[in-house]
């Protein structure tokens, strides 16, 4: 029989760093609204004006696939401390009726 080790504190970082991953993707970069501006007229901006409203829809898309996995890892990690603490708590009391049956 092998062991199953979960990392709960890795888990968690890893949650922590899809937020922040999250937080960033969602933001929207003062850099993104003038780089229109900064390219001028005609075909150059555009294309980048093209660049910039796919590339915020995809952005968007990315998020929501970054928050599925975050919500994802949470569950995980509290089905598998619920599980850790229910595994205890049994442990525990099979413990004691085998030392009270030893008394």
């Amino acid at each position: 029989m092998s062991d199953l080790r979960i990392d709960f504190d890795r888990l968690e970082r890893a949650e922590a760093r899809l937020l922040t991953v999250i937080t960033d993707f969602e933001a929207t970069s003062p850099v993104q609204a003038d780089l229109v501006e900064a390219v001028g007229d005609g075909v150059a901006s555009t294309a980048v004006r093209d660049f910039r409203d796919a590339w915020s829809i995809r952005r968007e898309e990315y998020a929501g696939e970054l928050r599925t996995l975050r919500d994802a890892l949470g569950a995980i990690r509290e089905t598998f401390a619920a599980i850790d603490a229910e595994l205890v708590r049994r442990l525990d009391a099979i413990t004691e009726s085998v030392a009270e049956e030893g008394s």
